[in-house]
């Protein structure tokens, strides 16, 4: 069974087998103008995590600025791999399949004819989107895998360009224009400077563009995404985690006029691409940098989610819209990792009271991130002792988690190593570090000793934590244990206490409640 629009409910989507019991996985197949992707998510729900993800580079929009109908040989291609996609949602039992098409089957003169097709193959209607369409799901991708952003959204496939105003009082209507990277390979004849000037003046009429100046664009496709990695590679960036990657206007439009005019082969990191993709990548720098100079953003955001998952998230009531992304997928780490998720939400709730009592102050950011980590805080209890913390750290760091940005990310990477490595011993890689900042250093240090504090007063087990209490009496802070566990705590809880006051500026002192 198809999805039914934006506007359908997601009661849909009958039963399915999720990796948590709860979920019912959903699967997306995305009819783009370069390329052909299934993925399937976990759930429908604020965090939509993928099980599977596959794409075959077709070209669909190949030929349709040229002949005004789809290349067989492209549409043959692309009919195969929606035949194996079908199959392969079938096979993993699927609640729904969503079929979306874009801007090479919905100009195409021989579009209704494929369609026909893929709808013989999948049962049902295909979704084609208008250029309009297009751009609001993007827009709504960007809102599912960020915390209120406000900027400009831009989308570039291979057959066209979509651009959206998002959170800046002036929502505008999507528009779209005729700039894919196929469609201006053909249109030129291969001439990357007229790519250039046809993008240029194209551009010059966006109404959404001139918001942009001194703010931030959004860049979703597989182009911008590859000219990011290229941009991961020359500076050497520790992390390849290309959502929320961000990069300054001026510096990537250095890179773009660089990819623009020299030979590929002599950059950093293009082997890692494939010929297909490279040979898009001078028309996706010549469009992004006429969007960096007539809209002089601030910084380009790379985002991995899109149309798909903008698709989906409208699917999601307002409630549902609402969630933090972040702390729903840090409640399935600690679901599927940990041995007690309600030890890890009361490690939490504890963490409040002692807080408070030391005087922490944390910004509604980092107290955010502070329950995103204590939620993950076990993650690492199945791995050899001595390796849990780097295992944790590398875990998190590449973790596919969105509305986080990179310090965030390294903080809560960081946090994990110093609960499992302690405050005094090793330390974690440097440039990670670097992300992280100074103050989030601190941050996860003062973290860290606290949840290998919490981990032994607690045990991991539920119930024990609700029976210490912190009490601060001038430069002291007591920890007031309740008699009857008093007698049978740990011998490191002295230790672990002291040490995490001190850290903080406090003599730390065990005492019977």
């Amino acid at each position: 069974m198809n999805g039914q629009g934006a506007t359908g409910k997601h009661e849909q989507f009958r039963d399915g087998n999720g990796i948590l019991d709860a979920l019912k996985p959903v699967a997306v197949i995305d009819i783009g103008s370069n390329s052909i992707r299934l993925v399937i998510y976990e759930g429908l729900n604020r965090d939509l995590s993928p099980l599977f993800n596959e794409k075959v580079l077709c070209g669909l929009d190949r030929g349709v600025a040229r002949t005004g109908s789809l290349e067989e040989e492209a549409a043959d291609r692309a009919l195969r791999a929606i035949k194996r996609f079908f199959m392969l949602s079938e096979q993993a039992r699927v609640s729904s399949v969503v079929v979306l098409a874009t801007a090479a089957v919905r100009e195409a003169d021989n579009g209704q004819s494929f369609l026909s097709k893929v709808e013989d193959i999948c049962g049902d209607k295909v979704i084609v989107l208008s250029g309009e369409e297009e751009a609001r799901f993007s827009a709504s991708g960007i809102k599912s895998g960020f915390r209120n952003p406000v900027g400009c959204v831009g989308d570039m496939g291979g057959g066209s360009l979509e651009l959206v105003a998002l959170g800046m009082g002036k929502e505008e209507k999507g528009t779209t224009f005729p700039l894919g990277g196929i469609r201006l390979r053909e249109v030129t004849g291969g001439s990357i400077s007229e790519a250039a000037n046809i993008s240029r003046l194209a551009l010059k009429r966006s109404k959404v563009l001139p918001l942009l100046k001194g703010k931030v664009f959004y860049a979703v496709g597989g182009t911008w995404r590859t000219l990011a990695r290229l941009h991961m590679a020359e500076v050497g960036y520790p992390l390849r985690v290309m959502h929320n990657y961000r990069i300054g206007g001026p510096q990537f439009r250095n890179l773009c006029e660089m990819v623009e005019r020299c030979d590929l082969e002599m950059l950093a990191g293009i082997g890692d691409i494939s010929k297909v993709r490279q040979a898009l990548l001078p028309y996706g720098a010549a469009v992004l940098r006429q969007i960096i100079e007539i809209g002089e953003p601030a910084e380009i955001i790379m985002s991995a989610l899109g149309v798909r998952e903008g698709y989906l998230f409208e699917l999601l009531s307002r409630d549902q819209q609402s969630e933090d992304a972040l702390i729903l997928a840090c409640k399935k780490l600690c679901r599927l990792r940990s041995r007690s998720h309600r030890f890890a939400e009361e490690i939490f709730e504890w963490s409040e009271k002692v807080y408070a009592i030391i005087g922490i102050k944390d910004t509604p950011e980092q107290k955010r991130l502070r329950r995103a980590a204590c939620l993950i805080s076990d993650m690492g209890w199945r791995a050899h002792p001595d390796y849990r913390g780097e295992q944790s750290l590398n875990v998190i760091a590449h973790a596919a988690i969105t509305s986080i940005d990179h310090p965030g990310r390294a903080f809560l990477a960081l946090c994990m190593f110093y609960r499992y490595e302690g405050i005094s011993g090793a330390h974690p890689g440097s440039r990670l570090r670097e992300i992280a900042g100074p103050e989030n250093i601190d941050l996860a240090r003062k973290l860290g000793s606290f949840l290998r504090l919490a981990y032994v007063a607690g045990a991991s087990f539920p119930g024990m934590l609700s029976q210490m209490t912190p009490i601060r009496k001038d430069n002291r802070i007591l920890l007031k244990i309740d008699s009857s566990l008093l007698s049978s705590m740990s011998e490191k809880l002295p230790r672990r206490w002291q040490s995490f006051s001190q850290y903080c500026g406090f003599e730390g002192v065990i005492s019977e409640g």
